[in-house]
């Protein structure tokens, strides 16, 4: 019955302009702490092919890969008896036992940090203790943004912890993605060189 609960709780069956406009990028890569398939079915919305993963997959085959989505704390898709107890943290004890930080995945999460010109956190708060520890590792503050809700009394404290990790935007998910339209209609590429 539990299964049950979440899956209907956590798969998501419509999606906004926004969510569409965030998954038109060409990420190097996304993780995400969310169970939901919000960014799948973005991506199914305008024929994005994309391989989403949990953080129980082994990287070996998968990291050369583009639109390569890691989702850290489990998969709603994978959820199952088996999985419930292995690979999907929903309890404080799974958070505590399960260690994104020793998967094999965590390596390839700090690469990325490192090696990124910037790096987005969209809607993330620090509750996740993992990605918090390698964050302050990494020393990345000058290249973390932070999108999160609109300024307020319930989320002063919020940007207050954020404001070690990086630069805070208190715009929202939509304002992001609007910002992300405007931007589009002028960007150019820069060529690569090898």
């Amino acid at each position: 019955i539990l299964i049950d609960i979440l899956k209907r709780n956590y798969t998501v069956k419509s999606i906004t302009s926004s969510h569409i406009n965030i998954s038109k990028i060409q990420w190097k890569r996304v993780y995400t702490t969310n169970y939901d398939n919000t960014y799948e079915l973005a991506c199914k919305n305008i024929n994005k092919k994309i391989t989403s993963v949990s953080a129980s997959d082994s990287p070996s085959n998968l990291i050369a890969k583009n639109d390569l989505i890691i989702h850290i704390n489990g998969k709603i898709e994978n959820l199952s008896t088996e999985t419930l107890d292995t690979s999907f943290k929903l309890t404080s004890g799974s958070y505590a036992s399960d260690s994104f930080e020793s998967s094999k995945w965590a390596f390839h999460f700090r690469s990325d940090v490192r090696n990124a010109a910037a790096i987005f956190f969209v809607g993330y708060s620090l509750y996740d203790l993992d990605i918090a520890r390698i964050l302050m590792a990494e020393k990345i503050d000058e290249k973390c943004i932070f999108i999160i809700a609109p300024s307020c009394e319930e989320t002063a404290l919020e940007e207050l912890e954020l404001s070690t990790y990086g630069a805070i935007y208190p715009i929202g998910v939509d304002a992001f993605s609007k910002k992300i339209e405007e931007i589009s209609e002028t960007y150019q590429a820069i060529e690569e060189y090898t």
